[in-house]
């Protein structure tokens, strides 16, 4: 009788653990769905305004710290720290000033995401983004580019903001 009873106790345990588990696992799943449909909504938003910014104006080309002070308003809000911003900033922005190639034409895009993982409240997602613009040297007149972002988002006052963003690119 004892001996039915321990496993008896042993079983229930058993059947708790394993449902705590699976709540767990349930729960994770449909945040983490959730926040794939958000994050793909706000990278939309966020694209078009990486987009319009890529295309520096002719008055900005010699004024680099005034550009940025222009976007800075718009731009910063999609980031969840200076850090991110800075990293953008760098890649995006800065890089075009580095090399003294502008784009003339601009167009960015969502292509493919890859997989996406929730951990201690970030939430991280790998995206191919496409680009394709004309830049404004003579040598190449058409450039197509082979982007990949990882994005890393956590929410803070309720919103998806970038966390990190980390970013790669290829001429094709």
């Amino acid at each position: 009788m004892k001996g039915i009873k321990k496993i008896n106790r042993g079983l229930i345990l058993t059947v708790v653990v394993l449902l705590a588990v699976i709540t767990y696992l349930v729960i994770i799943s449909i945040k983490i769905n959730k926040m794939e449909v958000e994050a793909k909504s706000f990278l939309e938003t966020f694209l078009a305004a990486d987009e319009k910014y890529k295309v520096i104006p002719d008055e900005y080309r010699d004024d680099y710290e005034g550009y940025l002070k222009k976007i800075e308003p718009e731009m910063r809000n999609y980031f969840a720290d200076d850090g991110a911003y800075e990293y953008y900033v760098e890649n995006n922005i800065h890089s075009q000033y580095r090399k003294n190639n502008f784009y003339k034409t601009c167009r960015v895009f969502l292509q493919d995401a890859y997989e996406s993982s929730y951990n201690n409240g970030v939430f991280t997602m790998q995206y191919l983004i496409g680009i394709n613009g004309t830049l404004d040297f003579t040598k190449q007149e058409n450039e197509s580019f082979r982007n990949s972002y990882v994005f890393s988002f956590k929410q803070i006052d309720g919103k998806l903001k970038i966390y990190y963003l980390n970013y790669c690119i290829d001429i094709i």
